[in-house]
Parts: structure tokens; sequence; C-alpha cells
């Protein structure tokens, strides 16, 4: 690959990267925001800032696929944000595929 094809590849890749990043903030602003925070702190749902030092990544996709499913296995961490919100349970939210569980994680 030349310089230049290869120059000219990693600028699409850093535009798709910047399109991904804006169309995930704007899902976040218009279906998470309502009920959660990143460093703003707990409204109805968790402060999500620093969330994946609270559980790993695995957890964290599938609560966001299906949260109610995790909550019906009875997943520790689980029942503990389900009791801090006082039995409001996240609606599982449209769409939310792999891919975009995956964005909203690393966002």
């Amino acid at each position: 690959m030349t310089r230049s094809r290869y120059l000219l590849s990693l600028c699409v890749l850093e535009l798709a990267c910047a399109a991904l990043a804006q169309e995930t903030a704007a899902f976040y602003k218009r279906k998470c925001g309502a009920c959660h925070t990143i460093g703003g702190g707990r409204l109805l749902g968790p402060d999500l800032k620093d969330v994946e030092n609270r559980k790993d990544r695995n957890w964290l996709k599938q609560f966001l696929l299906d949260p109610k499913a995790t909550l019906d296995e009875g997943d520790p961490y689980g029942q503990q944000i389900l009791s801090e919100a006082h039995g409001m349970v996240m609606p599982k939210v449209s769409g939310v595929d792999d891919a975009m569980a995956e964005a909203h994680r690393a966002y």
C-alpha cells in the first residue's frame, strides 16, 4: 500500500469513528440521558462514570441488550441497582444491538 493510500485509509477510518461517536452521543442524549448521567451523579439509574470499574464489558453489554433478563437471573449487582432505583426496571431500549451496545460501552 502506498503512503498516500495508507493516509487516505486513516482519514476515512477517523471520519467513520467520529461519525459513530456523534451517533452514539446523540443516541445517549435521546434515549439514556433522562435516567443516567456520566459523572453528574445518580438520577433514576446509576451514574455511568467509571461503570467498567463496577462490572466487566460482557456484563454491561448483556445488561444493555436485555436489562430484565439480567435482573431475572438474580445477578447481585443488578439487584443492587434495582433496589437503588426503587424497583424501577430499566426498559429494553429500542435500537440497541450488539454494535450499539459496544459503542455505548466505549462512550
